[in-house]
């Protein structure tokens, strides 16, 4: 396998991993979104502080 071929396969692997990444961010993102809205709405039922 000469440099060059190499060196392209290498950069398609970053992108790809770097695509995941990203998807599992948001993921994250989004769960951390959902808990806190349930959260304050629990804490808003039991008449709590609001955050």
């Amino acid at each position: 396998m000469n440099p060059l071929e190499r060196k392209k396969i290498l950069k398609e692997q970053f992108k790809k991993r770097k695509k995941e990444q990203k998807a599992i961010l948001s993921f994250h993102e989004f769960n951390i979104k959902v808990n806190t809205d349930l959260l304050r709405k629990y804490r808003k039922e039991r008449g709590g502080v609001n955050y």
